[in-house]
């Protein structure tokens, strides 16, 4: 009796060890999740852009107390009439909007779904903000030779699509130019300055990979150029120049090589 037992108990014991090895067996075999699909962003890769720009141009204008006609005669405001209404201060706002068209080159890590990198680009603008003022004595254009920046960007990629944020320095080649009628001859006063600005730019962007070496992107980006001071020795005016400008554009990318 006592033997059946044991011989029934070890049985039953070999059966169950049996089951749990099988099942063990099963569970090794068994492949883990997949993993969601991502495409990879990393590496080297150059842009061509296109697309249209905003500028918006500030001129704030101080007029100082006398404007010479010559370095041996000088007259004070009061003395010419088409003066009378540039007593004091004269401010101009002027916009354009225009087509703009650059080239950019950068370089992306990427860890999973997270992408960061560095892209430097230039851009090519043709925008001429003009504005008038004083009862039409004053005039103001901003124009906005180039644009560039050197920017980081942070974002995620989800399938095909990467999503990002973007900011870093500006900087624009800008020509203020002012014009201003005098009842003197010659009628018509004009000061230019050329500068280079340099400020912030920052922005958000999406592109799509449909090859691996190819995506397109669509990107919008602000830039804020900064303020500058100059004063006009011609007109004894000064003068203070801000520049905003905001651009929407399509790109084209090619990928030289990944990791």
């Amino acid at each position: 009796m006592n033997r059946k037992f044991w011989i029934s108990g070890v049985s039953a014991l070999a059966l169950m060890a049996g089951v749990a090895t099988t099942e063990a067996a099963d569970l090794a075999v068994k492949a883990p999740p997949a993993p969601l699909p991502v495409a990879n962003f990393a590496g080297w890769y150059v842009s061509g852009l296109a697309g249209v720009g905003s500028s918006t141009s500030v001129c704030n204008t101080q007029f100082g107390q006398r404007v010479s006609d010559s370095p041996s005669t000088s007259f004070d405001h009061g003395a010419c009439n088409g003066y009378t209404d540039f007593a004091g201060t004269l401010s101009a706002v002027a916009k354009d909007t225009k087509a703009v068209a650059g080239v950019e080159v950068g370089y992306n890590w990427q860890r999973r779904f997270f992408v960061y990198g560095l892209v430097a680009d230039w851009t090519w603008t043709n925008l001429k903000a003009r504005a008038t003022g004083g009862s039409g004595s004053f005039a103001y254009q901003g124009k906005i030779e180039w644009l560039a920046s050197f920017r980081g960007t942070m974002g995620l990629a989800v399938d095909d699509t990467h999503v990002y944020v973007t900011g870093g320095v500006a900087a624009a080649g800008i020509r203020d130019t002012t014009m201003l009628d005098c009842c003197s001859s010659p009628s018509t006063r004009q000061d230019s300055f050329r500068n280079t600005y340099v400020g912030w730019v920052g922005g958000v962007g999406a592109q799509h990979q449909f090859t691996r070496e190819w995506w397109i992107k669509l990107e919008y980006l602000h830039y804020d150029l900064g303020k500058r001071k100059e004063h006009s020795l011609v007109t004894d005016t000064f003068f203070e120049f801000a520049h905003t400008v905001d651009v929407v554009r399509l790109g084209l990318s090619y990928r030289f090589w990944s990791y």
